[in-house]
Formats: C-alpha cells, sequence, structure tokens
C-alpha cells in the first residue's frame, strides 16, 4: 500500500509492506521487492522523500534476505528510524519475539536520509496482539522554499546506430557486457543496466564520429584558421586607415616644403 501525503514541505510517499516469510519460495521474494522498487521509482520527481514501514521478515545483514534489504537501503538512500543507538537502548531494538523467546528486530521504518527524524523505536504502548511490537518513529517536515523549477531532459524515442547489416551490434555487444558484470536481480538494477549501456553506446559513437571527421575539422585546424581570419581582418583594418589619412600626410608635406 502506498499513499502520497502532501505537507508543507511537499509530498511524501507512505508505504507500507509485509514481505514473504521463509515459508514461501525466494521467488515470491522477490516479487515483493520487485514491486517495492516499482512502487519508490520517481521519487525525485514527484515527491520530497519517502517513509516505508513493514514486517521484512529479516534481520538486517543476515543471509540472502537481508542483503535484499541492504540493497534497498543503499538504492533509494534510506536510513533506519527504529534501533538508533542515539534513541533508545541498542539492546531493546527488537521487534518480534519467537515461541523460544528469541529476539529479533525484523519490523523497520525506512526513511530518505535527508528527512528529519527525531525518534524511532520500538514500543510497547501499543498492543498488537502478537508476537510483535509496535514500531515508532517522528518526522520533522520543514516548509520548502520555493523557486524556479528545473526539469530533466528526457530522450525519447531512442535508437541505437545501426551496423551495415541493419542490427544494433554495438548496442548489443555493449548491453551483454553490462548484463554479465553486474548481474541484475530485479528490476531497478536492470533499468541501470540499460541506460548504462546506451551511455557507453553513445560515447564510442561520439569517439567514432570524431575520428572519422575531415582533417580540416580538427578543433587545432578551427583555430588556426580563425587566427587567420583575425590576422587578415587586421591587416585590412590598418590599410582602410592609412588610406583615409593619406591627404592629411600630404598636406602637411606640402606646407614644410
Amino acid at each position: 500500500m502506498s499513499i502520497d501525503l502532501q505537507c508543507s514541505g511537499g509530498v511524501v510517499r507512505l508505504v507500507a509492506g509485509y514481505a514473504p516469510h521463509m515459508g514461501y519460495s525466494q521467488d515470491e521474494l522477490q516479487t515483493f521487492y520487485d514491486q517495492l522498487f516499482y512502487v519508490l521509482r520517481g521519487l525525485k520527481q514527484h515527491c520530497v522523500g519517502a517513509i516505508v514501514g513493514g514486517d521484512f521478515n529479516t534481520q538486517l545483514c543476515v543471509g540472502l534476505r537481508g542483503q535484499m534489504l541492504e540493497d534497498l537501503l543503499h538504492s533509494f538512500v534510506f536510513e533506519i528510524a527504529n534501533g538508533q543507538p542515539e534513541m533508545q537502548n541498542a539492546d531493546d531494538t527488537w521487534t518480534f519475539r519467537s515461541s523460544a523467546g528469541i529476539k529479533r528486530r525484523i519490523d523497520f521504518i525506512l526513511y530518505s536520509s535527508h528527512l528529519c527524524c527525531f525518534d524511532g523505536r520500538a514500543a510497547n504502548d501499543l498492543d498488537l496482539g502478537s508476537d510483535h511490537r509496535a514500531v515508532y518513529a517522528g518526522f520533522t517536515l520543514a516548509a520548502r522554499v520555493r523557486g524556479k523549477r528545473h526539469r530533466k531532459q528526457t530522450k525519447k524515442r531512442w535508437k541505437p546506430l545501426e551496423s551495415n547489416d541493419g542490427s544494433p551490434s554495438l548496442y548489443n555487444q555493449v548491453l551483454t557486457a553490462e548484463l554479465r558484470s553486474r548481474n541484475p536481480t530485479n528490476l531497478y538494477d536492470l533499468e541501470k543496466v540499460i541506460v548504462q549501456a546506451k551511455k557507453q553506446c553513445d560515447d564510442q559513437q561520439q569517439q567514432t564520429q570524431s575520428e572519422t571527421k575531415q582533417p580540416w575539422q580538427h578543433p587545432e585546424i578551427q583555430l588556426l584558421i580563425q587566427q587567420r581570419k583575425l590576422q587578415a581582418q587586421t591587416r585590412k583594418t590598418i590599410s582602410k586607415i592609412t588610406e583615409e589619412n593619406s591627404p592629411i600626410f600630404a598636406t602637411e608635406t606640402e606646407s614644410t616644403h
């Protein structure tokens, strides 16, 4: 579930989610993160930040599930509100207690790092009637100073350069190399791979075009041509001034004689 909340400081996207537990397959877990990445796309264009809360059914940096949560934090520059040492005792950050009495922190409130979080903790004030504890976080959203809005220029309907046989062989080679080196595991990573492949392809095309330019189009040759034109213009100006002042020189010569 996601809600865009209009505040004095701008629009904040609130997202609630529940990750499949260990009884579900890895494919279903991957589907959950793919959907979460999809909901969080376009934050910079439409929102000032996001707050994500939910039961992620994993501890941070523990196994594959913990690594997937870490990837989410790094991809969107998120911080964890509950469990920060300066806000509560680090030994009391647990949010889930198993039937064996083992305590773990598997429920999190994540937020965009530029938002101001003044409090975050696991709380006993609200009885959830389960083996989980409630998680609380407080935020301050300052009013945003309105300025000139700069829109990001996007290039639509981009087509890679085709080779002689009509196929985009260069783009295919670059994209294949990027896929092998990065090995994307979700839609967000795949999008970054495609954008990076396009950038490399454009750079190689520009380099190829610059190498095939005519010799006189080289920047140093163009600079030399401009200097020669300036010298010719200077000589022409001096000649014109000399012609205009030649009668005055002749008159002064006659008067001296």
